[in-house]
């Protein structure tokens, strides 16, 4: 943000408040998260339609940043959407549709992404009326940020290996990136064949190397990667 943005000071911000403490950490002043607006979150009050007029809107807001948060709401979900039509830019962690738990698909922040995109949609459906900028996966500046913190020189590149259960998040980030990467199969992508039809689906989803799991050797030999 500081990087990208440093004309932004304050943000709101949907997530959960480990989100907000990290904000805070870089400079930036923070509005919403986990508790969103007290208001509207207490037992029998809700933010409606008739509450928009009046809303005070914070004229300093600059950005609107989306993590996941297991507290959202309707408010929560409807003061992002207005604040970025209102100018403030849209902001996202990640872009995950769901993470495996106990066998389960859970939802994901993409979830609560999709909820807000869905007031921001163009005219005839067609893309957003704002830009969306993903800071996390699959931005390879993700890689570029861990290089510049540690002193890793671009011809090390090679060295480096993005380790992820995604397809269309972590492999897409070390495609992105230009570095390894590895697909395990013990949480979004569960196989072989799974992993296949990823690489079938796009090229940046297709990984260098397969693992069942941490500790196990490489199921797929190189020439069956390269069949992917």
């Amino acid at each position: 943000m500081r990087q990208k943005f440093p004309d932004v000071k304050k943000v709101r911000y949907v997530g959960m408040d480990e989100t907000g403490e990290e904000l805070r950490s870089n400079g930036l002043e923070t509005c919403g998260g986990t508790g969103g607006d007290p208001q509207f979150e207490k037992p029998g009050c809700y933010f409606n339609y008739e509450e928009i007029a009046k809303y005070p809107f914070d004229k300093d807001v600059g950005a609107v940043i989306c993590g996941i948060d297991f507290k959202i709401s309707y408010s929560k979900i409807a003061l992002a959407s207005m604040y970025i039509q209102r100018g403030a830019k849209f902001i996202v962690t990640n872009d995950d549709a769901y993470t495996m738990q106990s066998g389960y698909r859970a939802p994901g922040n993409g979830v609560c992404i999709a909820a807000i995109e869905k007031s921001l949609v163009g005219p005839g459906g067609k893309g957003l009326i704002c830009d969306k900028i993903v800071t996390g996966k699959p931005n390879p500046e993700i890689i570029d940020l861990i290089r510049g913190q540690h002193g890793i020189p671009e011809s090390d590149l090679s060295k480096m290996l993005m380790i992820g259960d995604r397809a269309d998040t972590d492999i897409a980030l070390g495609n992105n990136a230009g570095i390894d990467s590895c697909l395990v199969l013990s949480g979004v992508v569960q196989s072989e064949g799974e992993a296949k039809s990823w690489g079938e689906r796009d090229e940046l989803y297709r990984p260098t190397y397969v693992l069942g799991s941490f500790g196990e050797d490489i199921l797929m030999t190189p020439e069956e990667l390269a069949n992917l």
